[in-house]
């Protein structure tokens, strides 16, 4: 069976309550910390995604558009020349 401790916060000293106190504050400050840095970062790196999808899309664009210009000017026959090797190992 497992063994539960219980936690009496009724026999703590004035000291041991002070620190469990400062523990916490120092934990939600952190998380509070990474929170504001992680939104920070968040909004420095979206304007830089955002232009780089529009350069992106922009260079795309011009790809396609590009190669639609060629497609209607080349001619859509393929010729290939082919030669047959014969080799005498293969029989």
């Amino acid at each position: 069976m497992a063994d539960f401790r219980r936690l009496q916060f009724g026999n703590m000293s004035w000291g041991t309550r002070i620190g469990l106190f400062a523990a916490a504050a120092v934990g939600v400050a952190l998380v509070l910390a990474l929170a504001v840095v992680s939104l920070g970062v968040a909004l420095i790196l979206l304007p830089v995604a955002a232009v780089a999808l529009l350069i992106a899309r922009w260079r795309f664009r011009k790809v396609m558009t590009e190669a639609a210009r060629q497609s209607r000017t080349a001619d859509r026959v393929i010729e290939v020349e082919y030669h047959h090797v014969d080799d005498p190992e293969r029989r």
